[in-house]
């Protein structure tokens, strides 16, 4: 279990530093307007998506 929550946080930090070099500026992705409206939209159909899933897996297990 924790072999995998390290290798998620390398992961993760990898990422940034990816981005980083690439030239990519986590605030400024923040500050805009349209990136904010599209992981909005995004988070909501995942939400929606889990939502029934753990629906459908609760009425299964009954």
């Amino acid at each position: 279990m924790n072999k995998g929550f390290f290798q998620l946080i390398v992961i993760f930090l990898l990422i940034i530093v990816i981005m980083s070099l690439l030239g990519v500026s986590l605030s400024k992705l923040t500050e805009n307007p349209a990136l904010k409206e599209n992981l909005s939209f995004l988070w909501n159909w995942i939400s929606f998506i889990l939502k029934d899933f753990l629906i459908l897996i609760g009425s299964i297990k009954k």
